[in-house]
């Protein structure tokens, strides 16, 4: 494990803990209320779209597929509390930066993928993620440019 990692994971714990985190996706636009709504803003803003906060939607697979299809230059994506997902099929996503997948069921195969596909990320919020294995952080050194 480098430094990088470990200095982001105790950054990460400490800022929790001391009540100071802040959203990784805090300058995104308010979240829809549901996937129709993120669907409509979406639509409406299409040229324009480099961040979408699907976060504690009904967002399913299929919507998420059809997302990263259409934006393929997303730079900014929150799907934290989307219980509906299950796949996270983010490759065609390359220019992606900010990820938040918190309180969701990703598992450790999907962020190693998502990891893998999407090295440029810098930050990335897996908190509350009951499905990951709190032990490994392997996948996280394939993101070189994580933000400590």
């Amino acid at each position: 494990m480098n430094i990088k990692t470990v200095l982001f994971c105790a950054i990460l714990i400490e800022t929790f803990i001391n009540g100071t985190f802040v959203h990784p996706c805090a300058n995104v636009e308010q979240p829809a209320k549901d996937s129709s709504q993120l669907l409509a803003q979406l639509v409406a803003n299409a040229n324009e779209t480099h961040a979408i906060n699907a976060g504690w939607t009904d967002i399913t697979d299929e919507q998420l597929t059809t997302i990263c299809t259409d934006y393929p230059n997303l730079k900014q994506l929150c799907l934290g509390g989307c219980k509906k997902l299950h796949r996270f099929d983010l490759g065609s996503l390359k220019q992606l930066t900010i990820l938040d997948v918190s309180a969701t069921d990703i598992t450790d195969e999907q962020l190693t993928t998502i990891c893998a596909n999407n090295p440029g990320i810098e930050q990335l919020n897996f908190l509350m993620c009951k499905a990951l294995n709190q032990f490994n952080l392997n996948p996280l050194r394939q993101l070189t440019k994580l933000e400590a």
